[in-house]
């Protein structure tokens, strides 16, 4: 173990009578407190600095470019480097989750697609909130709502200890004089020091050499530009306190989580209620088997596809998702039954119907009315609740069955193909295709413009589907740069053929200047 260094009590005051039990233990708390948080700081700190330096470099107006795989690596390595720092050891799983943060980085820099880009930091941010917690408390016996909910009071949690770092720093500077205090405080001083100096010194170089300056403004881009270096303290505050509180708070509460045995009640009540509810489910399904898969998919007259799809689909998701936490619930509320069990395995035969209709009716709406964003997603949770589903039928059978590890890897698995999908690439190319064909509900032809409206405020991930329609034509390029919504689709997406640098360098927007043709004619003036 490393030696912890003490500070020696120094009386400076006059002598007073000897100090009663209840104030020496006082002052022994005290002392172990000021202990504890001059040790955080001493392991804390400079790797947090470390990590916010990286993090402004990385990801300053730059969430999807190349530098993005860095930022989670390092992030990675942090928690890594940080829980071992403390006496522990990785444990099962964290490479898995640590593996797939990295791979959904890639996905960051090779679209433009912004709801994929927020899609995929929202599961950046569960699975690293998922991994510290992993490794920071007994999880082992935790459901998804104790995980969520503890993913919640982390957030919270690190929020209410923003004072940290300073009070730890204040009771690691005041060790005793000659004290050794390691080199953390020195050099995170060094550092605060440092970036204004660079940048400085950086801004004058580059105004003396002409090739420095096109490496050294190519590189930092924004952030070196005046009207920016408030966005990039609040970026380096934010980054700093945002590890250095995370950590502080895992290591304080993590051992202290415990789970609460569930009191669980007499399954009378709920097998009679699920009964019921079963044959309604029952009789559904059967409506759902003869009308809608063996039938052909033949509409009622008088019903549309939208009306039909519209007002079918999202009931159907709903009551799929309740289906699933009801199972869930009274699996963990109510005392082991075999009939309750037998009921609950029905419940999630009819749920698996219910799902399939809501995937055709869906299926139903993108043939009269094209692809979208949206309804891909749509399509993506469908699935992904057709597998959580299975983990519940197991868990129905087999008590022990480890069902939150299980949606963790399995979510995992479902969400890096939709990340990879390149969805406007598949929206584009679907809806051209079927631009000849597609009719409406009422039989009549669709509104062409709107559906060209929609391409064209698709992404630049979307540039190879266009440039795939248009070869089609006699004269690609000439027929492109006549064509409005392709002047309008590359006008939204900035295509201009200009290199957008190393430190922003992004697969989907520099194949999109490559492959396509540029507009010749005025741009819009900010």
């Amino acid at each position: 173990m490393e030696e912890i260094y003490t500070s020696d009590i120094i009386n400076t005051a006059p002598v007073m009578p000897e100090s009663t039990p209840v104030q020496t233990a006082a002052d022994e708390t005290e002392r172990l407190i000021n202990l504890n948080r001059a040790w955080n700081f001493k392991h804390l700190a400079l790797p947090c600095a470390l990590y916010a330096l990286l993090f402004v470099i990385c990801m300053f107006r730059n969430w999807s470019g190349v530098m993005t795989p860095v930022w989670i690596g390092s992030l990675a390595f942090l928690v890594a480097y940080l829980t071992q720092k403390t006496g522990r050891q990785l444990k099962k799983g964290s490479i898995f989750m640590m593996t797939v943060m990295m791979i959904i980085s890639v996905s960051c820099f090779c679209t433009a697609n912004t709801m994929v880009l927020f899609s995929n930091y929202v599961a950046e941010f569960l699975l690293l909130l998922t991994l510290v917690l992993h490794n920071y408390a007994d999880d082992s016996r935790w459901d998804l709502a104790k995980l969520f909910g503890e993913i919640i009071r982390a957030v919270f949690g690190s929020i209410g200890k923003v004072s940290t770092p300073f009070s730890d720093g204040k009771a690691y500077f005041d060790g005793k004089p000659g004290e050794k205090k390691g080199k953390a405080g020195p050099i995170l001083i060094g550092i605060l020091i440092a970036i204004p100096t660079c940048i400085v010194l950086g801004l004058i170089l580059a105004s003396a050499d002409a090739v420095f300056e096109n490496f050294f403004v190519r590189f930092f881009e924004e952030i070196i530009r005046w009207e920016n270096i408030i966005g990039v303290c609040f970026l380096l505050a934010f980054g700093f306190l945002s590890a250095y509180c995370g950590m502080r708070h895992v290591q304080a509460e993590g051992p202290l989580i415990t789970v609460k045995e569930p009191k669980k009640v007499e399954p009378v009540a709920a097998i009679t209620v699920t009964s019921v509810v079963t044959l309604l489910y029952l009789a559904f399904s059967a409506v759902q088997i003869m009308f809608l898969f063996i039938g052909g998919f033949e509409l009622p007259k008088g019903i549309t596809y939208a009306e039909y799809a519209r007002r079918g689909f999202f009931q159907l998701l709903a009551v799929s998702v309740l289906n699933l936490a009801v199972v869930l619930l009274l699996k963990k509320h109510i005392e082991k039954s075999r009939i309750l069990n037998g009921i609950l395995l029905v419940i999630c035969a009819c749920t698996y119907i219910m799902i399939a209709s809501s995937a055709i009716r869906m299926i139903m709406y993108i043939r009269a009315y094209n692809l979208t964003m949206y309804r891909i997603s749509v399509l993506f949770a469908l699935l992904t609740l057709a597998v959580l589903l299975a983990g519940v039928i197991v868990l129905v059978i087999r008590d022990d069955f480890p069902f939150r590890r299980f949606c963790i890897v399995a979510v995992s698995i479902i969400y890096i193909p939709f990340a990879f999908l390149n969805a406007d690439a598949q929206i584009a190319r679907f809806n051209l295709s079927n631009n000849d064909v597609v009719k409406s509900a009422d039989s009549s032809r669709r509104n062409y413009h709107y559906d060209f409206y929609y391409i064209s405020s698709l992404s630049t991930d979307a540039a190879p589907a266009i440039r795939e329609y248009f070869e089609n034509f006699d004269d690609p390029e000439g027929k492109m740069l006549d064509t409005d919504w392709y002047i309008e689709y590359c006008i939204n997406n900035n295509i201009d053929g200009e290199f957008i640098g190393v430190r922003s360098f992004n697969i989907s927007k520099y194949r999109a200047n490559s492959i396509l043709p540029i507009p010749k004619r005025e741009w819009p003036t900010a």
